[in-house]
């Protein structure tokens, strides 16, 4: 039978979690929210709201009744930003993915956008191949590091953590969350992800006493997963970090996007 593409519904919650996890390797996926036991949840707490409140879309396709492939994407103004798109093995080079792209944008009504935005891993030469013949543009590249909690000395300050309560219900819920950390310093939004990291995109996190004593006394078992621009890493950092990837920002106008997925249908 052929492959039909279709909005999401909450059914198709854990078989889209399951055809994206696929795509990455393991050692990535404790590192990203689809590697999260509740993604699933999460997924389906989404499509069950009303159509149009949720700020993102969801499209699979499906033969056979079983999902195949899906895209997410999220709806910004001015801008969409294709979070992820995956399609099973046997569908790969079969103009699929191509459909459920065109769909996709076409479900959020991506013709009122002005650009698409995505991350891809550097080291996944065949996404990226795919979206530089989509016409794709590259920018700007960032590391994902993995850093041992560093050391805090005794009675360092602490900070004050904002909506703790409702981090707690969705790590509970979803195993990931995020929190808001206010030091004399600065102010820093610190995810969760599983059980397993603090997720941090900002250098000058290495270098608040404060915010590190706290992330201790939330959860001295934690390491600090950094996302950050190359070039970024503290030097205090090196010695113990650990280089787990690289991702690359891509862009393209949404009409030269439409008019190229067009073509190839």
């Amino acid at each position: 039978m052929s492959v039909r593409v279709r909005p999401a519904t909450a059914d198709d919650a854990e078989a889209m979690v399951a055809v994206i996890r696929e795509g990455f390797a393991p050692e990535l996926l404790d590192a990203m929210i689809y590697g999260c036991a509740g993604m699933g949840r999460f997924i389906r707490d989404e499509l069950e709201l009303p159509p149009g409140l949720c700020d993102r879309t969801y499209t699979v396709a499906e033969r056979d009744g079983g999902v195949l492939g899906c895209v997410e994407l999220r709806r910004l103004p001015g801008t969409l930003i294709l979070n992820y798109i995956a399609v099973g093995a046997e569908l790969r080079s079969s103009g699929v993915a191509r459909q459920l792209l065109l769909e996709a944008i076409l479900q959020a009504g991506g013709e009122r956008y002005g650009s698409m935005v995505l991350d891809v891993f550097t080291d996944n030469g065949v996404a990226r191949g795919w979206y530089q013949r989509l016409g794709f543009a590259a920018g700007d590249h960032a590391g994902w590091w993995s850093v041992p909690m560093p050391g805090v000395a005794p009675g360092a300050p602490h900070a004050v953590v904002n909506g703790f309560p409702q981090a707690e219900a969705s790590q509970l819920r979803f195993g990931f969350s995020q929190l808001d950390v206010t030091t004399a310093d600065g102010s820093y939004a610190v995810g969760r992800m599983g059980a397993k990291w603090f997720r941090l995109s900002q250098a000058a996190a290495l270098r608040d006493g404060a915010l590190l004593a706290t992330l201790r006394m939330l959860d001295p078992a934690r390491g600090l997963l950094l996302l950050l621009p190359e070039g970024q890493l503290p030097a205090e950092a090196a010695p113990g970090a650990i280089r787990l990837t690289e991702s690359e920002r891509m862009s393209i106008g949404i009409p030269e996007l439409l008019g190229r997925l067009r073509q190839a249908r």
